[in-house]
């Protein structure tokens, strides 16, 4: 039988309605919802999508192609492929170019990844077996099947053309900026320091830090991991980076843009303490 859950939101693409245990994912014109199975009989619905941390990235999803989004769950991730405009209303995304991932352990969003060419257009994701280990692989519209997560390089290996044996190297263009940061304070803070995990993989690592505060709005100027360690960080080891912050404002990100290799950043920390203590306030 079928029935009517909610007439608020519905799936606007029907490859994008994923199951996971007990809940059901899907791409709406609003963003991504959980459905969440109560029992045999009744479902609940989140009253905001669980994508609202990432609202700016859904504003930019072409609502005119959207119905080809295609879905799929894979080691304890939603991967969902989808069409994003340049900026949002620009109309440019015709084709499924993006694929937005979402964790289930950690709870939230942790990447949004695409292919640096405008030739490689995304038609449908596939969990398959390779060996005694499954894997997650994507098909082209132009008739290619590439393995996601083949390579732990930082470019990718990518054949834009059907039929050619030849890879092309693609330069990984990528940027971590963490929530912001607030002391779980209403007040002005001051942000002294800050201090990075980080890992480098099978290759050298190198990378540019740099902090945004909001309210007063700035930006600091960029800090190299070589700088900090008077070399690029070794292939297969990791350091805490210690980095002096000096800003003032409401909140603080950390922005940190990899210039060589696929580093993993581990941990993050910002110290920080109240501006203008001896200020009362009575309400």
């Amino acid at each position: 039988s079928t029935n009517v859950v909610t007439t608020e939101i519905g799936a606007s693409a029907r490859k994008s309605i994923v199951q996971v245990a007990n809940k059901i994912l899907f791409l709406s014109d609003q963003g991504i919802y959980s459905v969440e199975f109560l029992d045999e009989y009744n479902l609940r619905g989140t009253g905001t999508p669980i994508s609202e941390t990432i609202q700016p990235f859904i504003d930019r999803i072409n609502q005119n192609y959207a119905h080809l989004s295609t879905g799929v769950y894979f080691n304890s991730r939603y991967w969902l492929a989808v069409p994003l405009d340049s900026t949002p209303g620009a109309g440019n995304a015709t084709k499924l170019n993006t694929i937005i991932v979402y964790n289930f352990i950690n709870g939230g969003f942790e990447s949004i990844d695409s292919v640096n060419s405008v030739d490689f257009a995304i038609r449908d994701l596939l969990v398959a077996r390779e060996g005694a280990q499954n894997a997650l692989y994507l098909t082209t519209e132009e008739g290619g099947v590439h393995k996601v997560d083949a390579l732990d390089d930082y470019r990718d290996q990518v054949s834009v053309t059907a039929g050619e044996i030849e890879k092309d190297p693609i330069p990984i263009i990528s940027q971590l900026i963490t929530r912001q940061y607030d002391a779980e304070s209403m007040d002005r803070k001051t942000y002294s320091r800050a201090e990075f995990h980080v890992k480098s993989n099978s290759s050298q690592t190198d990378g540019n830090i740099q902090f945004i505060t909001e309210d007063p709005d700035s930006v600091s100027t960029s800090t190299a991991i070589s700088s900090l360690l008077g070399n690029s960080l070794p292939d297969s080891e990791e350091a805490s980076l210690r980095l002096r912050v000096n800003k003032k404002g409401f909140g603080i990100q950390a922005d940190f843009r990899p210039s060589i290799g696929r580093p993993y950043l581990r941990a993050t920390k910002i110290d920080a303490r109240i501006s203008n203590r001896s200020t009362t306030s009575i309400s």
